[in-house]
């Protein structure tokens, strides 16, 4: 990020890449800013750490850099009047049991979707709209087959050709949709599964392929 982006608000910031993130960010010299469910739990150091990995910086100072928002604050008041950019990587991860219930599916789409469009809604509202909303989506949005090569430009969910996690996509990235008067850009950001080095984590994410292919 550039043109005098400086002020980062971004959901999902504790999870495996929203961590990463900011961590990154903050090297970076970027103020970054976290939507969070409780904002209580990140009070002190200790949980800090946990959420953010292989910080650089001591857990003391990286307390007093590290601002948190509620997400009702964000539906309230919209977003901060001094944000440059959001960024949402919320949303459950895949990597969960109870994997093959409803209950699961509707959690996976609700964390996604309801996130997304808070933080659309809040743009909609603020004073002072940021530069850009870059929203996380997957390449799940593409359907799974072997005799396809896909670009930005090809149709996501064709008739006929589309599966559970093609339609989570395709909602989710709708949900980040701004009227036209709205001066945010926004981005959404096609991820490919995330894996940590970790023999757990390799296992597990193996674990989330499989489930994957069988729902596809």
């Amino acid at each position: 990020m550039s043109g005098g982006v400086r002020n980062v608000l971004i959901g999902g910031g504790t999870g495996g890449i929203g961590g990463y993130l900011v961590r990154h960010l903050k090297d970076q010299g970027y103020n970054v800013s976290l939507i969070t469910r409780s904002p209580k739990a990140l009070k002190t150091a200790k949980t800090i750490l946990d959420f953010l990995p292989n910080i650089s910086k001591s857990g003391k100072d990286f307390l007093q850099d590290i601002r948190t928002h509620s997400w009702e604050d964000i539906q309230l008041n919209g977003i901060p009047h001094s944000t440059d950019a959001v960024i949402n990587l919320s949303g459950r991860t895949i990597a969960s049991p109870g994997f093959f219930s409803s209950q699961f599916k509707e959690d996976l789409r609700k964390s996604r979707i309801e996130t997304t469009e808070a933080i659309a809604k809040a743009i909609q509202k603020s004073e002072n709209p940021p530069k850009v909303f870059m929203a996380a989506s997957a390449v799940g949005v593409y359907e799974n087959r072997e005799d396809m090569t896909y670009t930005e430009d090809t149709d996501p969910c064709r008739p006929d050709h589309h599966n559970f996690f093609t339609e989570l996509c395709r909602d989710w990235e709708a949900a980040s949709e701004l009227p036209a008067d709205i001066p945010t850009r926004v981005a959404n950001m096609r991820l490919g599964m995330s894996m940590h080095v970790t023999r757990a984590n390799i296992l597990k994410h193996i674990g989330t392929l499989v489930v994957v292919v069988m729902l596809s």
